[in-house]
């Protein structure tokens, strides 16, 4: 007689496996909180600017139109820019300025040369007038302008000026001299500081001293001959 009972351990072996446990359940989100989920994850953060720099810059452009200051500005305010990022502005700020503060430096320095050139000519035909007016009030000009202690002014070189007496057509001509810069008559840079009349510098031109003197020889001659006769 078979025996119907069974062993429990072959019941446990036949029997099928538990199943896995639910995972967590995710709550359901509401509209706005996807649209806030999708807005972060698509947003991007903007560069950093520097203000500096682009102050810099419009001033450095605003220096090819007005001297000096606006490109001063610019550039020192580009140095301070330059420690901030980015650069970009700042760097363009300090050539562009650089530019017309050079032109600006040439441009001063050579108007100083022709200015510290100008001035002593300038201030030689001032003072050579004033000594003319003087002599030509005398009662014997052409003694007067001919005797070394009657005429002792300088040129602002400290050269004496030098006295030409010459007839041109008949007419008596008065050229006062200046050696120029160098100091010595009869060079370039020679040139009539006064005159009697006034227009005869500018005809004369570089006309040099000793054919005014020689040229006076000839004429201051027959002058005299012609007063004492």
């Amino acid at each position: 007689m078979q025996d119907d009972h069974t062993d429990p351990s072959d019941h446990e072996q036949t029997s099928p496996p538990p199943p896995p446990p639910a995972p967590d359940a995710v709550p359901p989100r509401s509209p706005e909180a996807v649209a806030a989920m999708s807005f972060e994850s698509t947003t991007v953060e903007p560069e950093p600017r520097n203000t500096l720099g682009i102050v810099a810059f419009i001033a450095s452009l605003a220096g090819f139109c007005v001297p000096v200051l606006p490109s001063a500005f610019a550039f020192v305010l580009g140095l301070f820019a330059l420690r901030r990022r980015p650069r970009g502005f700042a760097i363009a700020a300090v050539v562009l300025a650089l530019i017309p503060l050079v032109m600006w430096v040439v441009l001063f320095v050579a108007l100083g040369r022709i200015g510290g050139s100008l001035v002593p000519r300038f201030q030689t035909r001032g003072m050579a007038q004033m000594e003319l007016r003087r002599l030509l009030r005398s009662d014997d000009v052409e003694l007067a302008l001919r005797d070394p202690a009657n005429f002792v002014a300088r040129d602002e070189w400290g050269t004496p000026l030098r006295v030409d007496v010459i007839h041109i057509d008949g007419e008596r001509t008065i050229l006062i001299w200046s050696a120029g810069a160098d100091g010595a008559f009869d060079t370039d840079d020679d040139f009539v500081a006064a005159s009697d009349p006034r227009d005869a510098g500018r005809k004369m031109g570089k006309k040099s001293l000793q054919e005014g003197f020689d040229g006076d020889d000839g004429d201051g001659g027959d002058d005299g001959d012609d007063n004492n006769g």
